[in-house]
């Protein structure tokens, strides 16, 4: 019963991310309402992960996944200006920050910290998909491969009937890439040929 809990979460957010996801604004409701759907997600993976038998319990899953988040907020930690001056390639700003009467203040390893902090939040979706994959089953996962390798399939419509009113509204211009539910029409064509 928890597995099959498990596996229909699964399902849902992963096509809520195919639907939802891939955004191209930086602060859209859609990629905050997939982060926070993802959170409990995130526990039910962690707790059936935790829960399974350790020598069915791979370590590296979460070392793998932690890596690159720690790696991001060690960025937006702020150093006092003599230790962020001694790091490599910040003589010059910090001459400026002199100049501006600014060289007391506390400042992160980032260029932009905003950026570095929603980089970080972006994984968290990843993680609970990841962690909850792998405490499926080996038909669980065969299944779910299978419902996403279903929607790639009407995705393709979907882009084919995209580029065939495209067609329609501008004739002239010629055929006008199909992006189906994704921003980008390059990312569109990564998940195509992925499903494929």
């Amino acid at each position: 019963m928890q597995n099959r809990v498990l596996f229909v979460s699964s399902v849902t957010f992963a096509v809520a991310s195919l639907v939802f996801g891939g955004s191209s604004a930086t602060y859209s409701i859609s990629e905050t309402g997939l982060r926070l759907a993802a959170l409990p997600l995130l526990a039910a993976g962690f707790l059936f992960w935790w829960n399974s038998p350790v020598e069915l319990r791979p370590k590296w899953a979460v070392w793998f996944w932690s890596f690159p988040v720690v790696f991001a907020l060690l960025q937006i930690i702020p150093l006092p200006s003599g230790t962020w001056g001694s790091l490599a390639n910040h003589t010059v700003p910090m001459q400026t920050l002199s100049i501006l009467g600014n060289e007391s203040s506390w400042l992160t390893t980032s260029a932009a910290p905003e950026m570095t902090r929603l980089a970080a939040l972006a994984q968290i979706p990843a993680f609970a998909m990841f962690l909850a994959v792998l405490s499926l089953g080996q038909s669980a996962r065969r299944r779910l491969l299978e419902i996403v390798t279903l929607f790639g399939c009407g995705f393709a419509l979907f882009g084919i009937l995209q580029s065939v009113q495209a067609l329609d509204a501008q004739p002239v211009s010629g055929i006008t890439p199909a992006h189906g539910f994704f921003a980008n029409r390059n990312h569109f064509a990564v998940y195509l040929a992925c499903v494929s």
